[in-house]
């Protein structure tokens, strides 16, 4: 459900991942035991969806080419790749709350 520039998915269990369409695009969402993260869905290396990427110690792992990603700051670890965009998450009531911005909002409209 979006709201006011920010996102509720209920029921959304650590270790599980989604993706999500929003007014900024296709969001992939991860959530560990203690935090969740939202970005962007295509891998900066080729595009490729980075759903059912692996997803260790806060980090990702692209499956089709193997780019690592850390979730915390979007950057690639061990190469040159652009970093992934994030999006500012919550949990709150069992749900993760991803907080959009109003202003890339309009943009994709």
């Amino acid at each position: 459900m979006q709201q006011n520039g920010m996102i509720s998915i209920p029921d959304f269990e650590p270790g599980s991942q989604r993706i999500v369409t929003t007014g900024c695009g296709r969001l992939l969402v991860c959530r560990t035991d203690d935090a969740a993260f939202a970005l962007d869905n295509d891998c900066p290396h080729a595009g490729q969806s980075l759903f059912g990427g692996v997803v260790t110690n806060d980090r990702i792992r692209c499956p089709f080419h193997g780019a690592v990603f850390d979730l915390r700051t979007g950057q690639s670890i061990g190469s040159r790749l652009n970093p992934l965009r994030l999006y500012p998450t919550q949990i709150r009531d069992g749900e993760i709350k991803i907080i959009l911005n109003t202003a890339e909002l309009k943009d994709k409209s």
